[in-house]
């Protein structure tokens, strides 16, 4: 049923250090454990000394750790385990966690941190990057790490919250907006221990011991917080104060944070959704946002262990070893051979005859490991996210990766294994938006395996109905939405005069998208609203006041792309009907345009 990865020997040679170089982080016993690691790492995320692109998965750091097995720490949206269990009986705890463009790893309560350091992201006391991992003396007795965009979370193993990085839109819930250099403890108003936290691009969630779950950061109005329709009062719908979701009506014991989207997990393997829901995020059959969590109506007679959520898809594990899927599914990234969005979760038949035990989700990939550790990717493989070369853009089936590695005059390469051998023994998988992130024990016989997820937006490729990548640029004479002629008035400009009295801004807007489907339905589901683009450009221009029209433009453009993925361009068109020019002018403006492929980068670090 899968594809064996029988590739031909000069096609597998890593661009990744040889083992030689690789650092050992942690020794205290005679197990030996890898930290694996591929994709793109252009911002130092890979940890392996340099900006770089792995083919394959390739090591960032060993362990060598006592018996008995090692314990894998906690992680968001999974429910709690025996690894409570096993840290009392001796084993040593370690985790992994993706962000944007950083990583980390905690052993033993340790951290080591790499990648990118702007906004303090990696909680050093400074903005320097990290191209190789770094131990982290400002965290301790840690029990897990939530990379998100531009920030970073922990909780302690006193069930302590501390938060440090970019504090724009309310991420670190310090009820301020700076930055934090070093980790500092999130004072939030609940009662008692933090049990569980999550994070995604910007909004953080963290559930008591008690059950009840707290929210904080970026809303928009799409109501990923829980906590109303109208967003919260600073830039963006931002709220800095962490705030009791009363809108949840049961206790919950775990939380994943999506795009624009927030799951939680009862005790019971009940599945709860909120937030944005363009793509059918929330698995509820409908696309109509929410900002009140709801049960996930065909989940209900499930036991779900684990939910994992990615930039506009979800994947749900059961107790049975099913992996489910539902959103958006362009890039492939629910695993069945169309690339049709799923509006309810959907059994992946690729998977049936596996039982699954952890799952993953990046921007637009997915992962899931097997009870005997194989590891198995799908999704979008344009940066060699899936660990293997030479795979079509879009890769919609479950790949299962069975590598062991082996020296050749200073290089490694990678060679198929049998499915007996230990290399293949995969223990923990984390992703970020172009790279992955896992840890692998290296004997053979070793089954325990354990996953950690980081969701966040993702870029993604137009595809016409058959599944063929297309380049955008080609699809410019396509189908097209139009909307002409928005009247708004705002404060932009550099004078003062504009900053205080303002004035009439006009926009146009292009969004070119296949409407064929739409246009067989007549379903408003198959399309994108004009009203939703309408209140992009409306809260831009009345939004904070920008210098200068091109700015103004590249915002609209922007939020526009990273809000709707079936939208692979658009044109924007901003004037100004009054200005102080001497001569007859219907209005002066700039027009720009912007392809999906435009807005990576930091440009999604604030998402």
């Amino acid at each position: 049923m899968f594809r064996r990865l029988l590739l031909p020997l000069r096609r597998c040679f890593s661009t990744s250090t040889s083992s030689s170089a690789t650092p050992t982080l942690y020794s205290s016993g005679t197990t030996p454990v890898s930290i694996l690691s591929w994709g793109r790492g252009a911002s130092g995320q890979l940890g392996g000394g340099k900006e770089e692109r792995r083919l394959y998965p390739s090591p960032v750091a060993h362990l060598s750790l006592p018996d008995p097995a090692p314990v894998l720490s906690p992680t968001p949206g999974r429910l709690p385990d025996a690894a409570a269990a096993g840290t009392a009986a001796g084993g040593v705890e370690v985790g992994i966690s993706c962000g944007l463009f950083h990583s980390a790893v905690v052993v033993d309560g340790g951290a080591w941190v790499w990648g990118k350091g702007d906004g303090g992201r990696l909680g050093l006391g400074d903005e320097s990057s990290a191209f190789v991992p770094r131990h982290n003396p400002n965290l301790s007795e840690l029990r897990v790490l939530a990379l998100g965009g531009i920030h970073s979370a922990a909780l302690t193993a006193s069930g302590e919250v501390f938060t440090w990085g970019y504090g724009g839109f309310g991420a670190l819930g310090h009820y301020v907006y700076h930055r934090e250099l070093l980790p500092r403890k999130v004072n939030g108003p609940w009662e008692g221990k933090i049990s569980h936290i999550a994070t995604s691009g910007a909004h953080t969630a963290a559930i008591t011991d008690s059950g009840e779950l707290y929210t904080w950061g970026r809303d928009e109005g799409d109501g990923r917080l829980g906590l109303g329709s109208g967003g919260g009062p600073g830039e963006a719908g931002s709220l800095s104060v962490p705030s009791k979701v009363n809108a949840l009506p049961v206790s919950v014991a775990a939380v994943a944070c999506g795009g624009f989207f927030t799951m939680a997990l009862t005790s019971d393997g009940q599945l709860w959704s909120w937030g944005a829901n363009s793509n059918f995020e929330l698995g509820r059959g409908s696309n109509s946002s929410d900002w009140r969590p709801q049960l996930i109506p065909s989940l209900k007679n499930l036991h779900v262990i684990q939910v994992a959520c990615g930039g506009y898809h979800s994947l749900a594990l059961t107790d049975e070893g099913v992996v489910l899927s539902w959103g958006h599914g362009g890039h492939g990234q629910l695993g069945h051979p169309t690339l049709q969005n799923h509006r309810v979760p959907l059994a992946i038949k690729a998977l049936s005859e596996e039982r699954i035990v952890y799952i993953a989700c990046g921007g637009s990939t997915s992962a899931a490991i097997s009870e005997k550790g194989d590891l198995y990717m799908w999704g979008n493989a344009r940066d060699c996210q899936l660990g293997v070369p030479g795979l079509p853009e879009i890769q919609p089936l479950p790949l299962m990766l069975s590598f062991a590695r082996t020296s050749f005059g200073g290089q490694t390469a990678h060679l198929p294994k049998s499915k007996s051998s230990g290399y293949k023994h995969f223990v923990s998988i984390s992703s970020g938006l172009p790279c992955f992130l896992a840890i692998r024990r290296q004997s053979p016989g070793y089954s325990s395996v354990h996953t950690a997820s980081f969701s966040s937006q993702h870029n993604q490729l137009s595809t016409d109905r058959s599944g063929t990548v297309m380049a955008e640029r080609e699809l410019i004479d396509k189908d097209k939405l139009i909307l002409r002629g928005l009247q708004f008035h705002g404060f932009h400009g550099v004078k003062q005069e504009e900053k205080t009295l303002g004035q009439k801004f006009v926009v146009d807007v292009d969004a070119w998208m296949d409407l064929s489907a739409a246009g067989e339905t007549d379903s408003i589901s198959d399309t994108v609203s004009y009203t939703d683009i309408y209140r992009i450009a409306k809260d831009v221009v009345e939004g904070p006041s920008r210098n200068l029209l091109e700015a103004v433009a590249h915002r609209i453009a922007s939020a526009t792309l990273l809000k709707f993925p079936q939208i692979s361009a658009v044109r924007v068109k901003v004037g100004k009907p009054h200005v102080a020019v001497q001569g007859i002018v219907d209005y002066l403006g700039v027009e720009i345009l912007r392809y999906r492929k435009d807005v990576g980068g930091d440009r999604q670090e604030l998402h």
